[in-house]
C-alpha cells in the first residue's frame, strides 16, 4: 500500500468525449471554421458547460474521482497535461443529421481540438501545443492474431509552471471543430450556403466549445 500511495503520475492524461449527433441535433451546424474569431463558437450547454454535450475524465489521482463535462484536474509544478479529443461515435457510423423530410444518412463523425482560450490564470500554465507522435500499438488480425501497427498519437500538452493559492484557478475554453463526410447545412443556419461551416468542402460541421477548469497545487 505504501508503495501505491507514493505514485504521483508526472503527466496528467485528459481524455475529452464529444457527442457530435446531440450536439448537432440541438444547435445544427455553423459558420466557425478556422480562419474565423471565438466569439463565432457555439457554446455547448448551459452557461457554456457542456453538460450533455461534453465529457472528460482522467485518473483518480489527478481528479480524485471526478468526472464530467467540468473536469477539474490538480496539478503540480512540473506536471504536464495531456488533452485527447475523440468523438462517441467516430468509426464506422452514426446517426447522421438529416433535412427536414429527407431520410438520415449514416455517418461517422469525428472531434479536433481547433485552440485553447485562457480566460484567467495563464500564469500557472503553458500555453497549450498540438503534438503528433508515432506510437507503437496493438490489434487483432482477421485471423485473430494479435499484431503491432504504428498510430499517430495526437494530443494537446500543456505544463504547470506556478502553484496557485487556494481559490485560484486556471478558467479555459476549448474550442473544437466537429468533422464528418456531409455535415451540409442546406444553407441556412450556418450562413455558408450549405457548404457545413464553410470548411474541407462540406466536412467541417462547424465550432464548439466549453469551459473545464485547472487547479495547481504545491
Amino acid at each position: 500500500m505504501s508503495e501505491l500511495a507514493a505514485f504521483k503520475p508526472s503527466i496528467i492524461d485528459v481524455v475529452v468525449l464529444v457527442d457530435a449527433p446531440r450536439i448537432l441535433y440541438h444547435y445544427g451546424p455553423n459558420k466557425a471554421k478556422d480562419d474565423v474569431k471565438f466569439s463565432d463558437y457555439q457554446q455547448l450547454g448551459q452557461n457554456g458547460e457542456g453538460v450533455g454535450y461534453v465529457y472528460m475524465a482522467t485518473t483518480w489521482w489527478d481528479a480524485r474521482g471526478e468526472g464530467g463535462s467540468e473536469l477539474n484536474v490538480f496539478g503540480k509544478v512540473g506536471n504536464k497535461i495531456h488533452w485527447r479529443m475523440r468523438t462517441l461515435s467516430m468509426g464506422g457510423q452514426a446517426d447522421g443529421m438529416s433535412a427536414p423530410g429527407k431520410p438520415a444518412k449514416p455517418v461517422a463523425y469525428q472531434v479536433a481540438i481547433k485552440q485553447f482560450v485562457i480566460n484567467n490564470g495563464a500564469e500557472y500554465i503553458s500555453t497549450p501545443v498540438k503534438k503528433t507522435d508515432t506510437i507503437d500499438s496493438w490489434n487483432f488480425d482477421q485471423n485473430g492474431n494479435l499484431v503491432r501497427q504504428k498510430i499517430n498519437d495526437v494530443y494537446w500538452e500543456s505544463e504547470v509552471t506556478k502553484a496557485a493559492a487556494p481559490g485560484d484557478e486556471v478558467v479555459y475554453h476549448m474550442p473544437f471543430h466537429i468533422l464528418c463526410s456531409d455535415c451540409s447545412d442546406n444553407g441556412d443556419g450556418g450562413g455558408d450556403n450549405g457548404s457545413g461551416g464553410g470548411g474541407g468542402g462540406g466536412n467541417n460541421c462547424g465550432g464548439y466549445t466549453h469551459d473545464p477548469i485547472i487547479h495547481t497545487t504545491q
